[in-house]
Order: C-alpha cells, then structure tokens, then sequence
C-alpha cells in the first residue's frame, strides 16, 4: 500500500533522499550533512515540505514544495519529485504530485514550478502531460579547478517547467 509521509529528518530519510538524488544526479551529489545544514539554515516564515513515499514501508520517492526567498514570487511554488529508478511507471510520481498540488490548493497558487533534467526525457513528458509548460532551459557550466580540496556546488542542467493556475 501507498502511503505518503513528511520527511522525519531521521538518517534514514536523509540518506534515501541523497542516494536517490545521487543516482540521477551523480555530479551534484551532496552529502547528509551537507542537505542537513542546508536544512537547518533555512527560512522559517516560508513554506517548505520534504515528503517520502512508501510502498508497504520501503521508501520509493521523496518530493518537495514550498517557498523560495530568492525568487521573490509571491504565489509561484516550486517542487520536485523524484522516483527510485526501479520503482517508475508505477504510477508513484503522479500520486505524489496530486498531493503536492493538492496540499497547495489552499494556498492559492499562481503557478507551480518543477524541473526535469534533458538527460530525462521521460520526465519532461512526465510534466507535459501533467500540464506544465516549457519556460526556460538552463545551461550548466563547470569550471576545473587546481585544488581536490576546492568543492563547487551546481546544478543539473535542466527544463524549467511551470503551469499557471492548477486546476
């Protein structure tokens, strides 16, 4: 059975949430003690909700939702959901995102903003046909640099996709 559950900030759903976003996103991997501090300097006053999937009480995808300072957007929130490799095409992804949208129905929202990888086509048709639209595409650049010990944080290049007004 299908159960979805916010996220416990236990070392158990730290570590499946880093894994699976380790296993699309090998290059931009993060440790538990990296999302941890990320988490603990976030702003309060704003909506953010990390949530975990479970199959008859295995982990199978996380999602989250909420508010983001930096894009001063009154009313647009982003999310993401992410399906363990092994568990996709089971309908998982869209029951999660019926739920985000849902909790957010009383929000109001003007628009709802995700991504999808191009390295992921399928997740780009995933949001099409949940009717998010195509509004940018974003370009990843890397710099090497001279020191192992030097780390860059980046981000997967990747399709914004919003839909205004959810139905």
């Amino acid at each position: 059975m299908i159960t979805i559950r916010p996220f416990d900030d236990s070392d158990d759903d730290y570590r499946f949430f880093t894994d699976v976003w380790a296993s699309y996103f090998p290059n931009y991997a993060f440790t538990i003690e990296e999302q941890r501090f990320l988490d603990g300097v976030r702003d309060t006053s704003l909506l953010w909700q990390r949530l975990i999937v479970e199959d008859d009480g295995e982990r199978v995808a996380y999602g989250f939702y909420g508010e983001q300072q930096e894009l001063d957007a009154p009313g647009d929130y982003p999310l993401h959901v992410q399906v363990r490799k092994d568990r996709q095409r089971q309908g998982i992804g869209s029951t999660l995102y019926e739920h985000i949208e849902n909790a957010l129905v009383e929000r109001d929202p003007v628009s709802l903003s995700a991504f999808a990888s191009v390295e992921f086509p399928d997740h780009q048709r995933f949001l099409a046909k949940r009717g998010y639209e195509k509004l940018q595409k974003e370009q990843d650049s890397q710099l090497a640099v001279a020191s192992s010990s030097s780390r860059t944080r980046r981000f997967p290049t990747s399709l914004g996709s919003a839909r205004s007004r959810p139905s």
